[in-house]
């Protein structure tokens, strides 16, 4: 049996980590996605795989 299991959401169609790229798992019968979470100093959880805003938007902004 193959196990699928969607890297950052649907990454490939939608903007990783997101609602969206979750979202799109289920309508593509995808059971599995894997997300990347980190917590905060001020103990916030957030869903994100950089450190910084640089590489998925036009910010310059460090997120830890």
């Amino acid at each position: 049996m193959k196990r699928l299991i969607a890297h950052r959401g649907m990454s490939s169609l939608a903007p990783e980590n997101t609602l969206a790229a979750f979202s799109l798992c289920k309508e593509h019968n995808i059971q599995w996605f894997e997300c990347d979470v980190d917590i905060l100093k001020d103990g916030t959880i957030i869903v994100s795989h950089d450190d910084t805003l640089d590489r998925c938007t036009d910010k310059r902004w460090s997120i830890m």
